[in-house]
């Protein structure tokens, strides 16, 4: 398994040990994907990890039919 460097504190950056960047984008990958790397000792369920990023299982305001519309 390859290392990876990985910074969390200040700014966010994934780096392999050939010094090239892995790029991940997104507040929530980035939240998943550091948690994951900080519990490598578990196996963690989906319950657990939508918990921890942040998902609310609401859907977003671009899924919402606008007010007045029928059925909203």
């Amino acid at each position: 398994m390859a290392a990876l460097h990985l910074k969390v504190m200040g700014g966010f950056a994934a780096v392999l040990p050939t010094g090239q960047p892995v790029e991940i984008s997104g507040k929530k990958k980035r939240a998943l994907f550091t948690y994951l790397a900080l519990h490598t000792d578990n196996k963690p369920t989906r319950e657990k990890l939508s918990v921890s990023c942040g998902a609310t299982g609401a859907k977003s305001s671009t899924e919402r039919p606008p007010p007045g519309a029928a059925g909203a």
